[in-house]
């Protein structure tokens, strides 16, 4: 058992660090924050702020939840239901980087509400694997494996 937990594990690091980066890209935050200064209150700014919280995730989780609650509140007032859905997720990373899963798991369900309401496979594949961490992280094996398997049958049939 203590051997398919690895295995889950590495593949659940594999499939969530593929749309994220750990390191900071300094050049790239001075480049953003530079075109923040200059956005109009629209996407543009939004999005901006959305990559700026990524950019911060893991090196300054504080950080990128101020420009997440930027982009957040842009969402709820564009009615964006897909950019709502990824501030979820961001929400529900910051949460689980700083060890409070149970705020993960409920930023991860938010956030997995709003990919299906926009069909959004993908979206809701990553959520679920991030889940699945989750409860690796609780050592509650078998959430964490049947969240990866559903993760799985998701990803394939996309």
């Amino acid at each position: 058992m203590r051997h398919l937990h690895r295995i889950s594990i590495l593949i659940a690091c594999l499939l969530l660090t593929r749309s994220i980066s750990f390191s900071q890209d300094t050049a790239l935050v001075d480049s953003l924050m530079s075109e923040l200064k200059c956005a109009k209150a629209d996407t543009s700014f939004l999005n901006l702020n959305l990559d700026l919280g990524s950019e911060y995730l893991f090196n300054s989780p504080d950080t990128a939840k101020f420009f997440i609650d930027q982009a957040f509140q842009y969402a709820v007032n564009l009615d964006d239901s897909s950019n709502i859905a990824e501030c979820y997720n961001l929400y529900g990373i910051i949460g689980t980087i700083q060890g409070k899963y149970l705020t993960g798991i409920e930023n991860f369900q938010q956030s997995l509400t709003w990919y299906e309401l926009v069909g959004d496979h993908r979206g809701a594949a990553n959520i679920i694997n991030n889940i699945g961490v989750i409860y690796g992280y609780l050592e509650n094996f078998e959430e964490s494996i049947r969240h990866y398997k559903e993760s799985y049958e998701i990803s394939i049939s996309i």
